[in-house]
This record gives structure tokens, C-alpha cells and sequence, in this order.
């Protein structure tokens, strides 16, 4: 898994996202991450360990449910670090809506963090490697294709940390300035 992270990508391999913050990862965290290829990186990558709790959709198909459960850690939590793992098509779909509950409860939490990473590639990912493996490679782009959203600065609109990490020497950084 430590050499498929480091497979060169462009802008960044995520696998590489995901290793680097298991590496950062408090004792008691909780990570959460949505459905489709999230899943599969969180799967391979993140090492729990200590008390670290991780809420995951048991079915692949589920979309979106990153944020809430991060959100529910929260309350259920509000003192353990949470951090989730989403797709852009997830946060398009309702957690960028959900960042608005975020803005309105996470001073009322003892500990602050909920860390939302979202893996930007303007794509619904899991369709896309799934047309490639049952129909031999195809993309139809139009039912794939997400618009381009700043996720940061749509974060930093509502008074939110936001960050973006565009190069593999960013990771690392980025994580230690959240975790």
C-alpha cells in the first residue's frame, strides 16, 4: 500500500491523501468516510488504532453519508477529533449543505476539529471505474462530469478553515495543520 501511495499523480494520487493522514491520526479519532472509491482508499490506507472509531456505509452505493456521520460523531463526540474522507460528488450532493450545520454548531463542541477532506476531481469516480470494468472502458462523460466548485472557499464563505492541496508536498502539511 506505502508504494501505491507514492505513484505519481497528477495533482495528487489520493492514496497518497489517505496514508499520510493515518500516519497524523490522534489516538481517539474518528474517521468517517463516504461510499465508492473513498471507501476503497480508507479501506487500504488508514490504520486504527487506540480508540480510533470509524463509521463507513456498509453498502457501496450509499452517497453522501461522509459528512453526516462526521457531523453525528460530533454530537455523539464533541470531544474527539473527527475527520472526513468525501468525494466531490458526495459534497455537491448534500455536504456542502451539511457545512452550513457544521458553521452553526461546531463552537458548542469541546474539541473543534471535524476535518473534511474532499477528494476534488470533478468526477463521480466509483461510475467511472465501474463502466471501465463492465464495459470495457467507456466514459460518458455527461453523466459523469461534476462542476467545478472551491471547496475551501465555499468553507472560508461561512467563516470555516479552508485549504486547498494541489501538490503531493502539500499532504503532509495540510493534515499536521488540521489533525
Amino acid at each position: 500500500m506505502d508504494a501505491e501511495a507514492e505513484v505519481e499523480a497528477d495533482p495528487v494520487n489520493p492514496m497518497l491523501l489517505f496514508r499520510e493522514l493515518s500516519a497524523r491520526l490522534p489516538m481517539n479519532a474518528i474517521v468517517a468516510a463516504d461510499s465508492g472509491s473513498s471507501a476503497n482508499w480508507y479501506a487500504r490506507q488508514v490504520r486504527f488504532r487506540g480508540d480510533m472509531r470509524g463509521p463507513l456505509s456498509g453498502t457501496l452505493a450509499t452517497m453522501g453519508p461522509g459528512v453526516p456521520y462526521g457531523i453525528g460523531a460530533k454530537f455523539g463526540h464533541p470531544d474527539r477529533p473527527v475527520i472526513v474522507l468525501a468525494g466531490d460528488g458526495a459534497m455537491q450532493m448534500n455536504g456542502l449543505a451539511e457545512l452550513i450545520t457544521v458553521k452553526h454548531y461546531w463552537r458548542e463542541w469541546a474539541d473543534p476539529r471535524l476535518v473534511i477532506a474532499v477528494l476534488h476531481n470533478n468526477d463521480l469516480n466509483q461510475v467511472t471505474w465501474e463502466m471501465r470494468a463492465m464495459e470495457g472502458a467507456p466514459k460518458f462523460t455527461e453523466s459523469q462530469r461534476l462542476p467545478d466548485v472551491s471547496y475551501e472557499g465555499f468553507a472560508r464563505r461561512l467563516d470555516l478553515h479552508g485549504i486547498a492541496v494541489d501538490k503531493p508536498d502539500q499532504v503532509g502539511p495540510g493534515w499536521e495543520a488540521r489533525c
